[in-house]
């Protein structure tokens, strides 16, 4: 009786969390979106980094005490 219940407790404690295969589908469920997101908005996010760093480049020159050229 005793190992019947050791069993029975093993085979709960096995049903915990994740299993190796449910972390693979879940991070190409993530990698897909990521992959994606960045093919779609590739162009404007390129743009849009480029117009806040030359902001920052203009916001950096009108500072009092700036020496760069």
């Amino acid at each position: 009786m005793k190992k019947q219940r050791l069993i029975g407790l093993r085979r709960k404690n096995s049903e915990r969390g994740f299993t190796l295969l449910e972390y693979a589908a879940g991070a190409v469920v993530l990698l897909g979106g990521a992959y994606l997101a960045m093919s779609t908005f590739s162009d404007s996010l390129g743009t849009y980094f480029s117009s806040v760093s030359q902001w920052v480049t203009t916001e950096a020159d009108a500072l009092p005490g700036n020496t760069t050229p």
